[in-house]
């Protein structure tokens, strides 16, 4: 049982916990990095009428000055979580000034690494290993984007995961009629309507009330975004594209990787009397996403191809830390056999912003989760939330302190 002293010290940085959790969530790096305008530079790219593409981003959505000054201002105590919240804060602060200096290469750059660090030449050299010894394959995309986001409706609810979609009553029950309508409109075209615009339209309007009815379920929605994208924050998926295909391999893939990892943690991490452990601890990147790659592999959700690709986020991300252009990461790239199109999609997603240094956590997390497994470790542990390998130690003690639960929910292979 949980002591008076542990409880008054977990409810000491709860406090810390909200302030941090309230001011940090309209920090979306990857939402203010997209390019606007990739389709028209790809083109002229492509075309060999620009040598390095010029990306524009939207307007930052919220006051960079004023979320700087409000974390800055948040006291942190010392004692038993400081140095997570105080490693979380300035996480925040880097990420930040990501956005207020998107387009600046050495200042985004920089902040990229203090935060995901950076490929050892040992990792790229296992990557170049991979990408000399395997073979180019790119698979047929035909699964439209509604196959997939109802996969992911399919596997979150054989996890259990409360989904908006199948508690529409029990919501409907606390809002009042006009956001009633507004909900039952969405639900009735979530194949088709965009989640971003939705839940902003919602924020405009001033709807807290079914916000906060909205934020307490998951949603698997679509966006008009690049990627697949899990917002641990808003407890929502966002199935990308309108007119793009997957693969059929990607209707068992993404379940595994979207829901049986990112959701999964993310919601056990809310079971947790602390927030961060939902929206994840400094450092947990690497296991988060080495979880996911793993778990593609042991499900039979995996190959060449996806190996190929990780092991090429390896070789993008050194690419900008060793300074190289975006044609010279495209080129060394192409001598890997990466079609046009594939080269490009791995050269924005590393150039983005200015030199956006974290895909190699991918192929680093596989790595370290396989070597995690091979040592006969516990993998049930890494469900409490989002925590990483490295803080197990901590982990395992809270675990046995009673200040955090066990898992509630396991992905549907570990069940």
């Amino acid at each position: 049982m949980r002591s008076k002293a542990l409880t008054d010290i977990v409810n000491q940085y709860n406090e810390i916990d909200s302030q941090l959790f309230n001011i940090a969530k309209d920090i979306k790096p990857l939402a203010h990095i997209t390019p606007r305008n990739e389709s028209k530079e790809k083109k002229l790219f492509l075309n060999a009428e620009k040598e390095n593409p010029e990306f524009e981003y939207k307007s930052a959505s919220y006051d960079t000055s004023q979320k700087e000054k409000e974390l800055t201002e948040v006291e942190i105590p010392k004692g038993l979580f400081q140095e997570i919240f105080e490693t979380k804060r300035e996480h925040s602060l880097l990420t930040n000034s990501v956005i207020i200096n998107r387009g600046n290469q050495e200042i985004v750059r920089s902040a990229t690494i203090a935060i995901h660090g950076k490929p050892d030449d040992q990792l790229v050299q296992y990557a170049h290993q991979i990408l000399i010894t395997t073979n180019s394959i790119e698979k047929e995309q035909t699964v439209r984007p509604e196959v997939i986001r109802k996969a992911l409706e399919s596997e979150i609810r054989v996890i259990g995961i409360p989904l908006l979609t199948d508690n529409l009553e029990e919501a409907n029950n606390r809002i009042n009629e006009q956001d009633k309508h507004i909900l039952g409109v969405y639900i009735n075209n979530i194949h088709k309507q965009d989640l971003d615009v939705f839940l902003k339209k919602i924020k405009d309007e001033g709807r807290t009330n079914l916000k906060e009815i909205i934020d307490q379920y998951w949603i698997v929605g679509r966006s008009r975004k690049q990627l697949t994208t899990v917002n641990a924050v808003e407890k929502n998926i966002t199935v990308c594209g309108y007119k793009r295909k997957f693969t059929k391999m990607d209707i068992k893939r993404l379940p595994v990787h979207e829901v049986g990892v990112h959701a999964l943690r993310a919601s056990n991490g809310y079971e947790q009397p602390l927030n961060v452990f939902a929206t994840g601890l400094p450092g947990y990147l690497p296991t988060e996403e080495g979880l996911t790659s793993y778990f593609e592999e042991i499900t039979g959700n995996s190959g060449d191809e996806m190996l190929r690709n990780y092991a090429a986020r390896v070789i993008a991300v050194d690419s900008v830390c060793q300074n190289l252009s975006f044609r010279e990461t495209f080129n060394r790239l192409k001598n890997y056999e990466f079609s046009d199109d594939e080269a490009w999609k791995l050269s924005v997603r590393a150039h983005r912003g200015g030199g956006y240094v974290k895909d190699h956590v991918y192929l680093q997390g596989l790595l370290m989760i396989k070597e995690f497994m091979k040592s006969g470790n516990d993998i049930k542990p890494l469900f409490v939330g989002k925590v990483g390998v490295n803080d197990l130690d901590m982990v395992n003690e809270l675990l046995n302190q009673e200040i955090l639960k066990q898992p509630k929910y396991l992905p549907a292979h570990l069940q």
